[in-house]
């Protein structure tokens, strides 16, 4: 404790950026990413009572941070509040909450920028106010979906969820936010490029409308035949519902269900392989998203050629991703972003494995 300014603690988190979907996992599949994320600073101090947003510091020379939020209109505001209100609930004493976000990562890139955000206020609030809630406590899930609601208008755990717990998370059902988390092995490596695009959530669902098949109730069907698959080991062989089908292929959305569980199978196995094959079978969403990358398709070509495993789009895009192995990556990654600019669109890149321990405090 400092007498002098009255602060009484503190926390400083990083959350990491997140890849959510993993090709033939709309909704349901998000993995956490190393190295990449934002930070909060949660200051406690016995002079006010309350939330106050001190600052928010543009880390980052995106293009896309211009209109960020400098006021409590910036998402981490109503996060950390969320948190804040249910500590004082469950008896914390009351006490002023002073944040500052310190914004690295760029808006509409597809790995979870503002799920970054929220989470990290999030567990600096909780952390500050001395680890009140568990992270995967009800109060911490809800503060951290509703960091998403701000950011998109709607709640989706497929980022914010990874981003707090780390490893893969399987979202049960995107109704409740039932949910199952496992670790990844160190065999299986992503490879991220971001070309200079803007491609907003909002903009990638509502290109969804436009599909032949009914996405949400493609939803429900890849969660229940992955839950049936760890439940029992084993994948339906029923026939495909003409109400997820639609005027589309019933053979489209077997081949997608069954890269929904090789997708699956492949984290879990810490089998890069099986991953990447299972990456590849979206007939679905990732053709209509697609649309939006110019170059999808050649960049593509030109990491599978590199040696990848497997490639798809990262969230919403226009981040893209590929599988591959730890002694490929360097030079996939080089083929990807070096395809990119050739179309004529500056690239950046990463190479990371699954980060396994999600938000965590850093000096």
């Amino acid at each position: 404790m400092n007498g002098n300014d009255g602060k009484v603690g503190k926390a400083r988190v990083f959350a990491p950026a997140t890849t959510a979907n993993v090709g033939p996992g709309f909704d349901i599949f998000g993995v956490a990413l190393d190295g990449v994320g934002d930070i909060v600073e949660a200051d406690l101090s016995d002079s006010f009572s309350g939330v106050r947003l001190a600052e928010v510091a543009v880390g980052s020379d995106s293009e896309s941070l211009k209109d960020l939020p400098m006021d409590e209109a910036n998402l981490v505001f109503p996060v950390a509040k969320a948190v804040y209100d249910a500590a004082c609930k469950a008896g914390r004493k009351d006490t002023g909450v002073e944040v500052r976000l310190i914004k690295r990562m760029g808006i509409g890139t597809g790995l979870g920028s503002s799920g970054s955000s929220s989470v990290a206020a999030a567990v600096a609030v909780n952390e500050a106010l001395g680890g009140v809630f568990a992270r995967d406590s009800p109060e911490m899930l809800a503060a951290v979906l509703e960091g998403e609601f701000v950011a998109c208008g709607s709640r989706h755990a497929d980022n914010v969820f990874p981003g707090l717990l780390g490893g893969f998370v399987f979202i049960e059902d995107p109704a409740s936010f039932r949910f199952r988390k496992f670790d990844v092995g160190r065999d299986v490596f992503f490879v991220v490029v971001t070309p200079e695009i803007v491609v907003s959530t909002k903009e990638a669902r509502d290109a969804l409308r436009a599909s032949p098949y009914n996405i949400g109730e493609l939803v429900s069907l890849s969660s229940s035949v992955v839950r049936q698959y760890l439940d029992s080991g084993s994948r339906s062989s029923g026939s495909i519902p003409a109400s997820v089908v639609g005027t589309g292929s019933a053979d489209v959305v077997s081949a997608y269900l069954e890269g929904t569980v090789e997708v699956l199978t492949g984290l879990i196995g810490n089998d890069a392989e099986l991953l990447g094959r299972g990456t590849l079978k979206d007939g679905i969403v990732t053709p209509i998203r697609a649309g939006l990358i110019p170059g999808y398709y050649d960049v593509k070509k030109a990491a599978l050629e590199a040696g990848a495993k497997g490639f798809s789009i990262s969230g919403s895009g226009p981040s893209v991703f590929a599988v591959a192995y730890e002694e490929d990556a360097e030079a996939v990654k080089k083929a990807m972003i070096g395809r990119f600019e050739g179309l004529g669109k500056r690239a950046s890149g990463i190479i990371s494995a699954v980060n396994n321990k999600g938000a965590c405090p850093v000096e």
